[in-house]
C-alpha cells in the first residue's frame, strides 16, 4: 500500500480523497472481479493503529467507490471486509478496506482469489473511475 501511496501502479487507483486511496486489489475472485482496497494514505498496520480522522478519510472513500462498482459493475450488492492480525488472516501490514461487489450466489469465501496482472487491473480501474460521480 505504501508504495501506491508514493506513485507505483498509478493506472490501478480508483479514487483518493485527502487521507485514503483505493486501488483494484491484486488479488480478485473469479466471482467478484472489481474488489478494492481502500486505505490510509498514512502507514497504519491495523485499525488500532489508524487515527480516526484517517478511518473517517477511508470509509467516506469506501462508501464513494462502492457506488462507482454499482453504477459501471451492475452487481445489486456490496461487502466490506477488514481484518486486524494474524488471527483474522491479516497478511499485508497496511491496514485496508476489501470492498468487494457482489451478486446471488456468487461463491464469496469459498474460492481463494487470483492474482490479476496489472495492466488488466490499470483497465479495470480505467472502468470504474468512469462510474465515480465527481471524478478521481
Amino acid at each position: 500500500m505504501c508504495a501506491i501511496v508514493a506513485g507505483a501502479e498509478a493506472g490501478c487507483v480508483v479514487a483518493q480523497n485527502a487521507g485514503a486511496m483505493a486501488a483494484v486489489s491484486l488479488g480478485q475472485l473469479a466471482t467478484n472481479a472489481g474488489s478494492l482496497l481502500v486505505f490510509p494514505k498514512a502507514h497504519a498496520e491495523t485499525l488500532l493503529d489508524t487515527s480516526d480522522a484517517a478511518l473517517g478519510d477511508c470509509i467516506a472513500l469506501a462508501k464513494r467507490v462502492a457506488g462507482a462498482l454499482q453504477a459501471t459493475l451492475g452487481c445489486p450488492g456490496i461487502t466490506l471486509r477488514q481484518n486486524n492480525g494474524p488471527a483474522s488472516g491479516q497478511d499485508v501490514w497496511h491496514l485496508h478496506l476489501h470492498v468487494v461487489p457482489r451478486w446471488p450466489d456468487d461463491r464469496f469465501g469459498r474460492d481463494a482469489p487470483v492474482p490479476m496482472p496489472e495492466p488488466e487491473r490499470a483497465v479495470l480501474a480505467s472502468r470504474i473511475r468512469a462510474g465515480l460521480v465527481d471524478g478521481l
